[in-house]
């Protein structure tokens, strides 16, 4: 089955070239007290489930060169501790005549994030969900080992600034398009990642009043990067209207879903 971001002909390209505009850098951190952040689907119990065989069969966690997740910092003080280390960071790689990896400075191993207050995932949420029951598990059967040396206990993440937050549910979709899909889309993810950029209007960009749906269509495939496809203006403000029209229920069918997918 095409996802929405392909259905819909999405400009995955420079949805991720706009979202790397606000890239901070990278650094392993610890998987403890990372919290949701675009939430534009269900962390399904199947999806959950691959995740967590990986980590079983493999031994270890998502602190691999190749593979991060995707994470900010809300505005504060840690935001701006953030920042400085990345500025640290960046310093050091102008003196050494090195050019800047795609996924920003490297910050290297940042020993505790409680500075940061809270750190809220992007994209792989499924990863770390798992990862903290992983870690959780692996406390219980060594009680008296330091929980820095369980091998579920890392994991690399891209630091992007706050200002990513208007176009994060998009950047999300996004991401985990672009790339091999471990957890397959279904047809609800289609509204929820849609109400996710209807909320991101209404909270980002919208003066407060309430807005036309052709408006919020257009915001849509502004977000997409198809912002001139006038031709598909009728056919989003059908998927929005749909989407809002489900959200009142939204968490009930998730809740449902993930219960009928615990049973089989």
């Amino acid at each position: 089955m095409p996802t929405i971001s392909s259905a819909d002909r999405w400009n995955v390209g420079k949805i991720l070239a706009n979202g790397h505009k606000h890239i901070i850098g990278e650094a392993i951190i610890s998987v403890i007290g990372l919290v949701a952040g675009s939430k534009i689907r269900r962390t399904g119990h199947k999806g959950m489930m691959k995740w967590a065989n990986v980590w079983e069969s493999t031994g270890r966690g998502f602190d691999v060169n190749e593979a991060y997740i995707r994470v900010y910092v809300d505005e504060g003080p840690g935001l701006l501790r953030l920042l400085a280390l990345a500025e640290i960071a960046q310093k050091k790689y102008e003196r050494a005549g090195l050019s800047l990896p795609v996924t920003g400075v490297n910050m290297g191993r940042l020993i505790s994030v409680d500075e940061f207050v809270v750190v809220c995932v992007i994209d792989g949420m499924h990863r770390t969900l798992t990862l903290q029951e992983a870690v959780a598990l692996w406390l219980k059967n060594n009680p008296d080992t330091d929980v820095k040396t369980c091998p579920f206990y890392w994991i690399r993440a891209v630091f992007y600034h706050p200002d990513v937050k208007p176009m994060m549910a998009v950047l999300a979709k996004a991401s985990n398009d672009q790339k091999q899909v471990h957890v397959q889309e279904d047809i609800w993810e289609r509204m929820t990642v849609t109400n996710q950029v209807i909320e991101g209007y209404e909270k980002y960009v919208s003066d407060g009043g309430s807005s036309s749906q052709s408006k919020i269509a257009r915001h849509y495939m502004d977000q997409i990067g198809c912002p001139n496809n006038a031709n598909a203006v009728n056919y989003h403000v059908q998927l929005c209207q749909m989407a809002m029209t489900l959200k009142p229920v939204q968490q009930w069918v998730t809740e449902k879903l993930n219960t009928l997918e615990e049973r089989g």
